[in-house]
């Protein structure tokens, strides 16, 4: 895996991991679809197919191209625990201004693991 930047969140995808990217036009494009950061999560909590699609499509910053394969894959890899925490996670991040979160036991556990290297 390559290594990510603070505030980067790794989801894997129809089985590959991709990079989701805390951007201003990612946080305005969800923000505007959903009627703020906390309806988008909270239809992330409901499982919401289209949040979860669109949420990765702004966090990987893809063209309409690509974008219309995403759905295909999200449906492939199915709204598990494994892709909906990360994106929850994600929500957060964009939420903190692009900046990982103070208790984020992930970013915790990055953190620790560097220091053993």
């Amino acid at each position: 895996m390559s290594r990510i930047n603070a505030g980067e969140v790794v989801i894997t995808l129809d089985g590959e991991e991709r990079i989701l990217k805390p951007t201003l036009r990612a946080i305005t494009m969800i923000s505007a679809q959903y009627g703020g950061l906390a309806k988008a999560r909270d239809a992330l909590a409901a499982q919401d197919f289209q949040a979860a699609t669109t949420i990765i499509r702004w966090g990987l910053n893809l063209p309409d191209s690509e974008a219309k394969k995403l759905p295909d894959q999200v449906f492939d890899t199915g709204l598990t625990v494994d892709l909906l925490v990360p994106l929850i996670r994600f929500i957060g991040i964009l939420a903190n201004g692009g900046k990982p979160l103070p208790d984020d036991p992930v970013e915790l556990d990055d953190v620790s693991a560097e220091g053993n290297a």
